[in-house]
Order: structure tokens, then C-alpha cells, then sequence
């Protein structure tokens, strides 16, 4: 009975940390975009395309106590 209730408490005890998992990260989601271009000339027409990557997170010391600064960075080429 002892090892069910230290078993339960456990439990209990993990669940209530799972919410500030990701408290402390500062990451968040990378998107990427596909951008086609399509040019009708004399020849006929002719596409194009490229991926562009976003990745944000936040600033890890933003000028304000209370706002929350995003840092941006976008790799890729133009079409």
C-alpha cells in the first residue's frame, strides 16, 4: 500500500512539471515558404521557384521588462 502511494505522489508530482516544459525556451516554429514564378515569354512559359526558411525566437533581452521582442532570421534565395 506504501509503494502505491509513493508511486501515485510520483506520479502526480511529474504531471504538475510537465506544463513549464517549454517555459524556458525561447524557440519557436520555423516555417518555410515555396514561392513559383511564372513568366509567359516568345519562348513559352517558364517557371521558377525557391524555398525561403523563417526561423523566430524570442530575444533574449529585450529594451523592456514586459515585451517581448522577436528575433528574425530568413535564409533562402530569391526566385
Amino acid at each position: 500500500m506504501m509503494r502505491r502511494s509513493v508511486l501515485g505522489g510520483l506520479a502526480g508530482a511529474l504531471a504538475l512539471m510537465l506544463p513549464g516544459c517549454g517555459m524556458f525556451g525561447n524557440s519557436l516554429p520555423t516555417y518555410r515558404y515555396r514561392l513559383t514564378v511564372e513568366v509567359d515569354t516568345p519562348e513559352g512559359l517558364k517557371t521558377g521557384s525557391s524555398v525561403i526558411e523563417v526561423r523566430t525566437a524570442l530575444a533574449d533581452k529585450p529594451l523592456l521588462p514586459d515585451a517581448n521582442v522577436l528575433d528574425i532570421d530568413v535564409t533562402g534565395e530569391a526566385v
